[in-house]
């Protein structure tokens, strides 16, 4: 309903806090900078965590109307609406990889151009990223940062970034591709794992720990995955 719209964010900050300040063996392991990734919908509470800004007029007014999806409306009041106009900006989150998000309706095009920090939109075919769609990625064409990329995994599905698609090969009802047999849906798996795993690492360094070197691997002309296709601002 309505409150996980904004909870999750917070829950991230207060974790990051205990992180900091707990007596637990991490303490005095953990920096304070630090790169926000997130899959689907966290992939959007992400956003909210490097600044994106709520639409609430739209957010008010479409619920109103009933023209906005009814998990977000169902428990709408002026708490809620009052939180989202807030934002959920954790100044500590330096960067942002997101995964097949979701839920660009919340923040709108000016709510996602207010993120200032570099971003690395991450996509696949299955969701209705085919090549060449970058111009009608929402997330894509709303940010307007020099160093935002963004990579569609090709023939790839929503739950390609998680371990669904090997654990339940060609399950399309889990929003999984159709890659032959179960020993071929395996391996182009575990292939496109490695490259989301060396993308999202190499822009981590360039971006956290200052290794501009790193983003060779987030060339084109560098054979991490063949499939995917790379798109600078």
């Amino acid at each position: 309903m309505t409150d996980i719209y904004y909870l999750r964010a917070s829950d991230v900050s207060r974790s990051y806090d205990h992180l900091l300040t707990a007596d637990t063996p991490l303490r005095g392991h953990v920096g304070d900078r630090a790169v926000m990734t997130g899959h689907s919908f966290g992939g959007y509470t992400a956003y909210g965590l490097v600044g994106a800004t709520y639409d609430v007029a739209a957010i008010e007014s479409e619920c109103a109307a009933d023209t906005f999806p009814a998990d977000v409306c169902d428990e709408l009041d002026d708490t809620a609406l009052g939180l989202f106009g807030g934002g959920f900006r954790d100044e500590r989150f330096v960067a942002l990889v997101a995964m097949a998000s979701g839920d660009f309706r919340m923040y709108g095009a000016a709510g996602v151009a207010a993120v200032n920090v570099p971003v690395l939109q991450m996509v696949a075919e299955g969701d209705g990223h085919p090549a060449g769609s970058a111009a009608e990625d929402d997330y894509f064409v709303a940010l307007d940062g020099a160093d935002d990329m963004r990579i569609d995994l090709l023939g790839a599905g929503h739950n390609s970034y998680t371990d669904v698609c090997e654990s339940l090969p060609n399950a399309t009802a889990l929003r999984c591709p159709d890659d032959g047999t179960v020993a071929e849906a395996r391996a182009l798996h575990r292939a496109r794992e490695r490259a989301i795993n060396v993308y999202a690492l190499a822009f981590v360094r360039a971006h956290l720990d200052g290794d501009r070197d790193a983003l060779r691997f987030l060339e084109e002309d560098v054979l991490v995955e063949p499939s995917a296709e790379i798109v600078r601002k």
